[in-house]
């Protein structure tokens, strides 16, 4: 894993991590979970985008999450207390927190940095849920 020094959306942060040879992080095991949390906390990051979002968007807080990365279990969750809540209505993308590793429900335009695994390879599925193809190809040229 690795974190970018720059916050972005979701979206910004799925383009730059496929710029850099990677995919948003694949977290789907406690051990992942563990292995993020203490990035975050090393870092003093402490949120990160990681790659799950929900879509579509329509089916309540609960329903349609999947992993943003090919691969990666789309059964594992580790949501904090309350979680996910849908609670600003539009929050279909998800953050992982340090030290805890909990992951919580965000609007997908708000900016954090993001965590990335260079191993990972996105999923053509989040690439057209959210047209990314276009802007992945335009940060590596």
């Amino acid at each position: 894993y690795f974190i970018t020094v720059t916050a972005q959306s979701h979206a910004g942060c799925a383009a730059e991590c496929v710029a850099a040879g990677g995919a948003l992080a694949c977290i789907d095991s406690d051990s992942d979970t563990a292995a993020a949390a203490s990035l975050l906390l090393e870092t003093e990051t402490y949120v990160a985008w990681f790659g799950l979002h929900q879509y579509p968007t329509d089916q309540g807080a609960e329903a349609g999450w999947k992993p943003s990365a090919l691969r990666c279990d789309p059964g594992y969750r580790n949501w904090a207390f309350g979680q996910p809540n849908n609670r600003r209505v539009d929050e279909d993308c998800a953050t992982v927190q340090g030290p805890s590793g909990k992951q919580r429900d965000q609007p997908c335009e708000w900016r954090f940095h993001c965590l990335c695994e260079r191993s990972a390879e996105m999923s053509p599925d989040y690439a057209s849920d959210y047209a990314l193809a276009d802007e992945a190809a335009r940060r590596r040229a």
